[in-house]
């Protein structure tokens, strides 16, 4: 299926969805996707915008309660919306994670990780949320940033538009495959001015946005689903200046003398210590005599500070494009039937661990602050005006893969029945809905993953480096109790959990997922 706009995949997902997809009502209708929050409730279509900011930390925003103002339009979002206190993603880079959402399958299930070189990519006869969709006579659009969903890696399944071009052309917007597979990465730092991305950004594709809707409010016969993705807050952080350093605006330190908050500084800060071995002459630094490579300088807390700071001016740059767009949503007379959906991919670390970028650590971070991600849906008034008593805040730990199954229930489109996800439809509706009593769960690669059991956590490595948390007494993760003698039968329960849940999750791949990947990437990309 991965490309639904081709005839022939169409008339298969077609005959497919009346068979098993469409209730009979909906083939009476003529397919119509009927937004319902009831069986009793008035069929209706309403378009879906999802908001995807990379790397966004939920407790570095407003509305999650950060004391900066990093978040003004996300707060007013949130205030508007149901928000979810403890929402996961399913992976801690972006590409599972996406496959994740987009289809409500666990990463292990799809058999998609982030790997060198990246060879995983999500498998065509992988039935995503764009493609059901589309069945249902959705306009879909996706304006993404960043290498990681480049269409090549199978995201773009199901989008008649998947482009990241600033000078995107309006006239193919409908009805033509406008896919784009080129790396969006800049030269170098130097080739762009500081406030300027090293990869796209809401710089680039905010404009794109906006022209999408206001050329799709002039045709309002069909509904859309946007997808709209910004990379600004992912590292380095490097974004216009008056957002960058919007937050120190006195600092004069290290990172505006000799060197630039680049993505291999980053990665190259271990505590408090940047070691040069592996920053390039005439790439990293902006003093005209560079120090010997093998040189380590000690960082100030002020100069830690500063990469903080720059990741707030991140947030509030990327806030500032949600402002926008929502504004856009409000002045063509959408937000009135748009279910607006804003998450995050990952969290990421900022010192903790002494890491600056979750990617880089040994043993890859499955900490909270990396897996915990932000989760706010706004219903149109026609749909929460449904609910008696909508619910405002949810405390009970959600997963990503729960967005497919619960966008199906609240615009009245018939779940899979093969999804690791569950509808949060009656979590919205302050209903009693069976998520407390799940595990969560994470994976980085198949051997690293998270599984939480009630208030405790297991991060399980097959190299023995299994970490055990009691997330009541310890939220921050600092004390370790797999080796505590007090600790070891909850340790071997929830360890034997994981087991059979890894066992079944590997029972349940498609025999598409288990191919190899040089052969599945010969298969769909032949040289």
């Amino acid at each position: 299926m991965r490309h639904i706009q081709n005839p022939k995949y169409r008339i298969i997902i077609g005959i497919v969805s009346v068979i098993f997809i469409l209730p009979l009502g909906m083939i009476i209708s003529g397919g119509s996707a009927a937004g319902k929050i009831s069986d009793a409730g008035i069929a209706k279509q309403y378009n879906v915008l999802l908001v995807v900011l990379d790397a966004c930390r939920p407790d570095h925003l407003g509305c999650y309660g950060y004391q900066k103002p990093t978040s003004p339009n996300i707060d007013k979002l949130a205030s508007e919306s149901v928000l979810f206190e403890q929402a996961y993603a399913q992976g801690i880079q972006t590409l599972p994670s996406f496959g994740s959402f987009l289809t409500g399958k666990y990463p292990s299930e799809l058999n998609l990780y982030w790997t060198n070189p990246p060879h995983r990519i999500l498998h065509p006869e992988e039935l995503t949320l764009t493609e059901i969709l589309r069945i249902h006579n959705y306009r879909t659009a996706a304006f993404p940033t960043g290498p990681h969903l480049l269409p090549l890696f199978g995201l773009s399944q199901g989008f008649q538009i998947y482009s990241n071009t600033p000078d995107f052309g309006l006239t193919q917007m409908e009805g033509v495959d406008f896919l784009h597979q080129r790396v969006m990465m800049r030269r170098t730092p130097f080739s762009t001015p500081e406030g300027k991305r090293e990869v796209w950004s809401f710089q680039d594709t905010l404009q794109p946005v906006i022209k999408y809707l206001r050329v799709t409010s002039i045709k309002q016969n069909t509904p859309f689903f946007l997808l709209v993705h910004s990379n600004d807050t992912h590292p380095p952080y490097d974004n216009p200046m008056e957002f960058a350093h919007k937050f120190d605006q006195d600092y004069d330190g290290i990172f505006c003398k000799e060197f630039r908050l680049t993505l291999n500084v980053l990665n190259n800060i271990q505590g408090d210590k940047l070691s040069l071995k592996g920053l390039g002459y005439g790439w990293d630094y902006v003093r005209g005599q560079p120090y010997p490579p093998d040189t380590e300088l000690t960082l100030s807390e002020r100069d830690l500070n500063h990469i903080r700071a720059h990741y707030d001016g991140a947030i509030a740059y990327a806030d500032h494009g949600v402002g926008k767009i929502l504004e856009t949503l409000s002045q063509t007379g959408f937000d009135r039937d748009t279910i607006v959906i804003l998450l995050a991919d990952h969290g990421e670390t900022i010192g903790e661990r002494e890491l600056f970028d979750r990617s880089f650590g040994k043993p890859l971070p499955l900490y909270n602050e990396v897996i915990r991600v932000p989760l706010i849906i706004r219903l149109p008034p026609a749909l929460k005006s449904q609910i008696p008593n909508p619910v405002s805040r949810i405390d009970t730990p959600v997963q990503l893969i729960d967005l497919m199954p619960t966008l199906l229930d609240l615009t009245g489109i018939k779940t899979p029945n093969d999804l690791d996800g569950i509808s949060l439809k009656s979590a919205i509706t302050g209903d009693k809905y069976p998520v407390s009593e799940r595990p969560v769960i994470t994976e980085a690669t198949p051997d690293e993953l998270a599984f939480r059991a009630g208030d405790w956590k297991l991060i399980y490595r097959t190299n023995g480096l299994a970490e055990l948390y009691n997330l009541k007494n310890d939220p921050g993760e600092k004390t370790n109790l797999v080796n505590r003698p007090e600790a070891q039968s909850t340790y071997k329960e929830i360890l034997d959990n994981m087991r059979r849940w890894q066992n079944k999750q590997l029972s349940r791949r498609g025999a598409w997922a288990k191919e190899s990947d040089e052969d599945l990437w010969r298969k769909i990309y032949p040289r």
